[in-house]
């Protein structure tokens, strides 16, 4: 398992360092600890010596070490006995040394000797550092134990050279003539002569790493005791090199998917701004075209209901004087249907513009419902009985819009006559309770409506078949009207009907206070 700071985890490092035995770290450009797998975790567990054998507080320990995530590496680095943590950090921060050592609780018992391999990627603001650290304690005994048998050079598996101050090699073991025969030692150590009489102490030290091919080696180096002689031992670290590449073209591969992903993200919301732009152009288009067409209808209102208002009254008075009374009676039946079509053209368009007014008062509803009743009972047919089914008393006042609740009922009224050629139609009102209400039904006996035709009735232009318009005229505008009204006065309108039965629409109001 491997533990992450907030905000950084990816499944690629984890699927890898989770199957790697390695203990592996990775700090940020900071040296603040970003994630660990759980080998570091336990490598690098704070425990007192009487917890150290105990198998749950190591278990602590290392839930200790995890909650660490996101602290500095040199705070954990000073708890664990270190000294000097500032500059180690530094080195691991600034410097380019592919390894550094770490000596823990030095001069006691249990003192500890650590090797943090260091692998550098990352440009400024993203910089990482990738740590594979190893405990190195049982080595470096190997390695005292080593210096003590630096006499007998030949019994060491290791490749062992000694060179001179002036770079000279005086000696190479078997394992080191096996690797480094026919000069290609000089060819490696061209350049680094300096350095390894500069780094040559009385302690084993790290200094460089050389490649041989596909093998990698790592160079310690150390002065043979009361003699000018320098010691190099060379161990191959090629398994190490290769967690290294692995490590960092993973990483790499990260970044390149981070960056991908950001860089789709970008184009995503770049077209989904176009898109926004796009639809609030639209929007702001639709607007000005409602607010034009608005305007202009509103100007034309006059200008197409004066004259025919005009012909209207004209066509009554030659109604009183002339004996052509048929062909009058057309003209004033044409023109009283223009201004209705006209009427209604104009009050979607007030509704559509969102400047519908309600005037609300006080209706009794007695009187509404007798002048609609009266005025459609002319525009029913002979077969046609129209039945009123109120009490004015028990229905009382109402506080609404009259002109808007007179058009409702004479739409829904007009409309039954019109579909019904024989049988009855009934206008029905009632005051009801919880909540206070008024029920509003026109219901008839004729042609009814099919479910297609019902699912669409409340839309404006729309007939309940298409036959109708060619059979029975209308715009389709009239129930949409009906149902803007409605929602206006604070109710609702609703519709049942059978085909070939009849139909019935309801029209609830609230009773307001």
């Amino acid at each position: 398992m491997v533990t992450w700071a907030e905000g950084e985890d990816d499944g690629l490092f984890e699927a890898w360092a989770a199957r790697c035995a390695d203990a592996l770290a990775i700090l940020d450009g900071d040296a603040r600890i970003l994630a660990w797998n759980r080998s570091a975790a336990a490598l690098l567990a704070v425990q007192s010596e009487e917890e150290a054998d105990e198998a749950e507080a190591e278990a602590d320990a290392i839930e200790d070490t995890r909650a660490r995530i996101g602290e500095p590496f040199a705070d954990l680095l000073t708890d664990l006995g270190a000294h000097a943590s500032e500059e180690i950090i530094a080195r691991l921060c600034d410097g380019d040394a592919p390894e550094i050592e770490v000596t823990l609780r030095a001069g006691s018992p249990e003192e500890r000797h650590l090797a943090l391999a260091v692998t550098r990627w990352g440009a400024a603001g993203r910089r990482r550092i990738g740590l594979r650290v190893a405990d190195r304690t049982i080595q470096r005994a190997n390695e005292e134990e080593l210096t003590q048998l630096a006499s007998f050079p030949e019994l060491d598996p290791n490749p062992i050279i000694e060179i001179d101050e002036l770079g000279t090699i005086t000696y190479m073991n078997a394992a080191a003539e096996l690797l480094f025969g026919g000069g290609r030692l000089a060819e490696l150590l061209d350049g680094l002569h300096e350095q390894l009489i500069a780094d040559a102490g009385r302690t084993p030290r790290m200094i460089c790493e050389l490649q041989s091919g596909e093998q990698w080696y790592e160079l310690r180096v150390h002065r043979i005791a009361a003699s000018s002689t320098i010691r190099v031992y060379a161990q191959d670290v090629s398994e190490r090199k290769l967690v290294e590449v692995a490590t960092i073209q993973a990483m790499e591969l990260l970044e390149h998917r981070v960056d991908e992903r950001t860089a789709a993200l970008a184009q995503a919301n770049e077209r989904l701004g176009l898109e926004i732009d796009e639809r609030r152009r639209a929007e702001d288009e639709a607007r000005e075209a409602s607010r034009v067409k608005s305007v202009f209808l509103a100007n034309m209102s006059h200008e197409l209901r004066t004259p025919l208002n005009a012909i209207i009254g004209y066509a009554e008075l030659l109604l009183e004087e002339d004996e052509r009374v048929d062909d009058l009676g057309r003209i004033l039946g044409s023109a009283r249907h223009l201004l209705a079509v006209i009427n209604n053209i104009l009050d979607i368009s007030k509704i559509e513009a969102g400047k519908a007014e309600v005037y609300l008062e006080r209706v009794p509803l007695g009187l509404p419902l007798d002048d609609v009743a009266s005025t459609v009972a002319g525009l029913c047919n002979p077969e046609t009985a129209l039945v009123r089914a109120w009490d004015p008393t028990a229905l009382g006042v109402l506080y609404t819009d009259d002109v808007k609740l007179r058009q409702i009922l004479l739409n829904l009224l007009g409309n039954a006559a019109k579909f019904t050629p024989s049988g009855t139609i009934t206008l029905r009102a009632e005051r009801l309770d919880d909540p206070p209400r008024v029920e509003f039904e026109v219901a008839d006996t004729g042609i009814g409506i099919d479910d297609e035709g019902l699912a669409r009735i409340f839309e404006p232009f729309a007939q309940a078949e298409r036959s109708t318009t060619r059979r029975y005229g209308g715009t389709g505008l009239g129930l949409a009207i009906c149902a803007e009204y409605a929602r206006l006065l604070g109710g609702s309108i609703r519709v049942r009907s059978t085909p070939g039965v009849g139909t019935a629409f309801t029209l609830t109001l609230p009773v307001r206070t």
